[in-house]
């Protein structure tokens, strides 16, 4: 019996863990900076795992929904290179993966402009916003003089097979209650973030090496 405890124990973390890797609360905490086009604030954006864990930069696919600082709300995080993207908005609105994974990372590789020191006035944030914006929803009268020159960039780093982004480095966060990506008020704007977050593929790999080290002791003790 002294065995089997442990062995419950790393199965109950083992589906814990899992189900928090698939869907975990997030708290909105507001915008870096003050840069905006005159009706939306742009560019990066803060948020929180909550209640307690650490803040992140986190960037808006999704011009069709909205958000406010302070709310929280739970979601799914879909990593770019091992996700089937199934659970993000254009998965759910019956993208297929080919087309949503192309526009995501198109939408990473716009996001992985604001941090470069070129780039750092409000006109630039502008331009890259709404050419993000663009990608997801069409023109939504999001087609300007700031947005034209990155809807073209973005366009060029496509056809050049995105050049020098790791995208294992990019994961999607969708709301739970998200059904797609129509305008039809369910649920929170979906955000990308550069970070890497454990999925539940993970977590199963790791939980089975925990078994098999308590199976390995287990014997261990028995042949003794």
């Amino acid at each position: 019996m002294k065995t089997l405890k442990p062995l419950a124990l790393v199965v109950a973390l083992l589906v814990l863990g899992s189900a928090a890797a698939s869907a975990q609360q997030m708290q909105f905490n507001g915008t870096v900076t003050g840069y905006n086009d005159g009706h939306y604030y742009v560019g990066t954006y803060l948020a929180s795992y909550y209640p307690t864990g650490p803040q992140i930069d986190v960037f808006c696919v999704d011009f069709n929904h909205e958000i406010s600082n302070g709310q929280i709300w739970t979601a799914n995080f879909s990593n770019l290179a091992t996700s089937n993207l199934s659970q993000t908005r254009l998965g759910l609105a019956g993208w297929s993966y080919a087309n949503s994974l192309v526009t995501y990372q198109s939408e990473a590789w716009l996001a992985s402009q604001f941090a470069n020191p070129l780039y750092h006035d409000n006109n630039d944030w502008v331009g890259i916003a709404h050419a993000m914006w663009y990608v997801t929803s069409g023109n939504g009268g999001l087609i300007d003089s700031y947005s034209t020159p990155w809807i073209t960039a973005v366009a060029s780093a496509q056809l050049g097979g995105f050049t020098g982004m790791d995208f294992s480095q990019w994961s999607l966060i969708t709301d739970v209650n998200a059904k797609g990506e129509a305008a039809n008020g369910d649920g929170t704007q979906e955000f990308l973030t550069h970070t890497v977050t454990p999925e539940p593929a993970t977590l199963l790999l790791f939980g089975t090496g925990l078994l098999l080290l308590v199976g390995v002791g287990f014997v261990k003790r028995s042949a003794a």
